[in-house]
């Protein structure tokens, strides 16, 4: 087979390996990068112990690797959810598979918080290798690296735990690496890489790729490139039909849950949950609905939109591949979606985009022979991303840089901690949201974060009766959720076993005296 990669294309060049892994401007960035996932994990690790992170997602991805390891199910999520217990059935995430046996050695949370932080931290250093591909000043591929590494919303995304689409960044800059580089092989593996880490994914993929095979058309190389882009689409449908079929295994109602759509959609969808092409032929069948659904919070979108293209300079939007990558997320966010987080980019959804945003930046300055004639103006344009970055994060997304909360332990640890060391390590254990990441790597272990759902799990499942039942009353919001869902059990089918300050540790039929937490005093908290 003729290497589709044989014609010469584009402006930039190829820097020799001794050039990407040797000279001092490398290693700066390799110091960026160990720098960026040195702060990651020990922010992290502070917002874990603290009680800043939860149960749905950090602590169910736990759980998941946790059964999986010790053999009680295959991704098993620890929420309470009917029809549903592999998170197969929700997402077909197979690049997960690849931390399995991480885990297995390292059986903690810090594993997944450490895997985050490292895999958002070499993409800095992948990205620098793919802007210095092309673009023939290094400064300007430095200015790329740092608006990068201090986009908030970068920043926001992995500060919120462990998400499999962290893996994205370093994936997307790296084949298109490969694309520049006329790898096929890497090219291909890093496309099927990409489609597998979400499938999800595969729609913002086929968009980038699509604007790939646009840009080879214009320049004449779509005859050399065809083939590529053939197999290249044809990874993407069969990594979305086999996605397909996975879910319906794991899930007995597959699909886009209705609670996760626009209020408009609920009169005109039937079912619980629909697919992107039924939502896509019922707005398309409607125009007035379609209307309703593009005016809805549009402002928020427009804002949304507008302040996740100020890191990128505005430029990123006006390439292809961007518009590519673009159109099946803003569709999804702007027309369907009934979370904020879509259109607003927060949570971990930007990282669906920015690698493309980046990769659309390049080929943009790329165009336009962007250059920093001097280290002061390359300094002075580096302050400025600084600035901006901040002010994005507080404006946007509520902290400088879309950092979110951060705050040493304190007693509340302590007391949780002891009622932690109080059950068995073979017992099962239900608890609240904010507090299940602590206990989320015992297999029997679990939680509750909505009353309603639970209910329809015991519907489903039978009556569910753990052990122990850990209630935390400093936070009133999950605490309820939680004694909510067990009810006048409490106090009946389950006694009082420890209790000390907010904190009660209930057993199944326990009726003796309340002991405390520690070895000072003891409190009938409520």
């Amino acid at each position: 087979m003729t290497d589709p990669f044989s014609n010469q294309f584009g402006k930039g060049r190829i820097p020799p390996a001794k050039r990407l892994v040797g000279d001092y401007k490398t290693k700066i960035v390799l110091a960026l990068s160990a720098a960026l996932f040195i702060g990651s994990f020990v922010y992290l690790s502070y917002r874990y112990q603290t009680f800043l992170l939860y149960g749905g997602d950090f602590g169910d991805y736990v759980h998941l690797f946790s059964t999986t390891v010790h053999g009680t199910g295959f991704l098993q999520q620890a929420k309470f959810r009917a029809g549903l217990s592999s998170y197969w059935g929700a997402h077909f995430a197979v690049t997960l598979l690849g931390l399995v046996p991480v885990f297995a050695l390292f059986q903690t949370p810090y594993t997944l918080l450490a895997a985050q932080s490292l895999a958002l931290a070499t993409s800095v250093s992948v990205l620098w290798a793919a802007a210095r591909s092309q673009l023939a000043d290094d400064r300007v591929a430095g200015l790329v690296v740092v608006s990068y590494a201090l986009n908030p919303y970068l920043w926001s995304a992995w500060g919120n735990g462990f998400y499999e689409q962290a893996v994205l960044p370093a994936l997307v800059f790296g084949t298109y690496y490969a694309y520049r580089k006329r790898s096929f092989y890497a090219f291909l593996g890093g496309v099927a890489l990409i489609a597998l880490t979400n499938e999800f994914a595969t729609l913002m993929l086929g968009g980038f790729l699509a604007g790939l095979a646009l840009v080879a058309f214009r320049r004449n190389r779509l005859r050399s490139e065809g083939r590529l882009f053939v197999i290249c689409f044809a990874i993407v449908v069969a990594v979305k039909f086999v996605s397909g079929v996975v879910i319906s295994y794991f899930n007995d109602t597959p699909g886009i849950p209705m609670a996760s759509l626009a209020a408009p959609l609920a009169p005109v969808i039937e079912g619980p949950r629909t697919t992107v092409t039924t939502l896509l032929g019922t707005v398309v069948s409607n125009p007035d609905l379609l209307m309703e659904l593009f005016t809805l919070s549009l402002s928020g979108k427009v804002l949304g939109l507008f302040f996740v293209l100020i890191p990128v300079f505005f430029v990123a939007a006006l390439d292809e591949t961007t518009l590519g990558a673009l159109a099946p997320f803003l569709i999804f966010g702007w027309l369907f979606a009934g979370k904020s987080g879509y259109y607003q980019f927060a949570g971990h959804y930007p990282l669906y985009v920015l690698p493309f945003l980046y990769v659309g930046l390049i080929r943009v300055f790329d165009r336009l022979s962007v250059t920093i004639p001097s280290r002061e103006l390359f300094a002075r344009m580096t302050i400025l991303v600084l600035v901006i970055s901040a002010g994005v994060g507080i404006v946007a997304l509520q902290g400088p840089f879309g950092l979110g909360e951060i705050k040493a332990p304190g007693e509340r640890n302590r007391l949780v901690d002891d009622a932690i060391d109080t059950v068995p390590r073979d017992a099962t254990l239900v608890t609240q949201n904010d507090v299940y990441p602590l206990v989320s790597a015992r297999p029997t272990a679990r939680y509750v974060a909505a009353p309603a759902q639970f209910e329809r799990y015991q519907e489903e499942h039978g009556v569910v009766r753990p052990d122990y039942i850990l209630v935390d009353h400093h936070s009133k919001f999950w605490s309820q959720k939680l004694t909510e869902g067990f009810g006048d059990r409490l106090g009946t089918e389950y006694g009082r076993y420890r209790a000390e300050g907010e904190i009660v540790l209930w057993k199944r039929g326990y009726s003796g005296p309340v002991q405390p937490l520690s070895n000072t005093t003891a409190t009938n908290a409520d």
